[in-house]
C-alpha cells in the first residue's frame, strides 16, 4: 500500500514527506476500514438482532401453530374415536330399533288379531242376545198357541156334551164337534212342527256360541226363526178364532139345552 502511494506522489516532493504523507494517508484509511468494520458490524448485529426478533416471532407462531395441530390432531382422534364409538352405538340403536319395529309390527299384528277376535265376540254376544229374545218370543207364541187349543179340547169333547149338561148328540152336533176336533188336530201340529223346528234351530244357533268362524251362520239361524214366528203369529190367531167358534158352540148348545129342559119342569 505504501510502496504504491510513494510510486504516486508528485515528484517534486521529497521521500520523507511523501513517506509521512502516506503514513497518514494509511492511517486514514485504517481508520475509515475501522469505521466501516464498525457500522457493518452494527448493521450486522441490527440484522442479527431483527432476525432474532423475526425468529422468536415465527419460532412463537411455529409454537402456536404446533400446539393448535397438535390439539387439533388429538381433537380429532379423539372425535373420530367417539365418532366410531358413537357409529357403534348408532349401529346398535338401529338394530334395536329395527327389532323394536319388527316387534311392534308383530305386536301389531297379535293386537289386530285380537281385535278382530273381540269384534267377533262382541257380534256373536250381540247375535246372542237378539237369538235370545227372539227365542223366548218364540216359547211365548207357541204357549200363547196351545192354551186356546187345551181350552178348544174342553168345548170339543164328547164328554163335556153327555157328563156336564147332557144333551142329545145329534148328527149335526156330532159333525160340528169333528169339524173343531180336525180344525183343533191340524192347528196342534202345525204348532207342535214349529216348536220342534224351533229347539232344532236353538241347539243348531248354540252349537256356534264360541265358533268365531261360524258366526255368520247365526245370524242365518236368527232370520229363519224369525220365519217360524211369522207362522205362530198367524197359528195363533187360528187358534184363538178356533176357540172362540167352540165357545160359542158350547154356549149355544148349553142355551139349546136349557130352552128344551123348561117345557119337561113346567109339566
Amino acid at each position: 500500500m505504501i510502496n504504491l502511494i510513494i510510486a504516486q506522489v508528485q515528484s517534486n516532493q521529497s521521500l520523507e514527506e511523501t513517506t509521512k504523507q502516506a503514513k497518514e494517508l494509511e492511517k486514514q484509511i485504517s481508520t475509515l476500514q475501522d469505521t466501516l468494520i464498525s457500522a457493518q458490524n452494527d448493521k450486522i448485529s441490527s440484522l442479527l438482532g431483527d432476525i432474532g426478533v423475526i425468529v422468536g416471532v415465527f419460532g412463537l407462531a411455529f409454537a402456536i401453530i404446533f400446539g393448535l395441530s397438535t390439539f387439533a390432531i388429538i381433537y380429532i382422534q379423539r372425535a373420530n374415536k367417539k365418532a366410531q364409538i358413537d357409529m357403534t352405538t348408532a349401529k346398535e340403536l338401529m338394530e334395536e330399533a329395527r327389532q323394536l319395529n319388527e316387534d311392534g309390527n308383530s305386536i301389531n299384528k297379535e293386537a289386530a288379531n285380537e281385535l278382530k277376535v273381540v269384534q267377533k265376540k262382541i257380534q256373536e254376544v250381540d247375535y246372542l242376545l237378539k237369538f235370545s229374545q227372539k227365542q223366548n218370543l218364540a216359547y211365548a207364541k207357541i204357549r200363547a198357541c196351545y192354551d186356546p187349543l187345551e181350552s178348544v179340547k174342553f168345548f170339543i169333547s164328547r164328554d163335556t156334551y153327555t157328563v156336564i149338561f147332557p144333551i142329545i148328540l145329534t148328527e149335526e152336533v156330532l159333525i160340528e164337534l169333528d169339524k173343531y176336533k180336525t180344525q183343533r188336530d191340524k192347528l196342534y201340529k202345525a204348532v207342535h212342527n214349529i216348536d220342534m223346528k224351533i229347539n232344532g234351530f236353538i241347539d243348531v244357533f248354540y252349537s256356534y256360541v264360541d265358533k268365531v268362524e261360524n258366526i255368520k251362520d247365526m245370524q242365518g239361524i236368527i232370520d229363519r226363526l224369525d220365519t217360524e214366528l211369522e207362522k205362530l203369529e198367524s197359528l195363533e190367531k187360528e187358534a184363538d178364532l178356533l176357540l172362540n167358534q167352540a165357545r160359542s158352540f158350547y154356549i149355544s148348545q148349553e142355551e139349546r139345552n136349557q130352552k128344551n129342559a123348561k117345557p119337561q119342569n113346567e109339566e
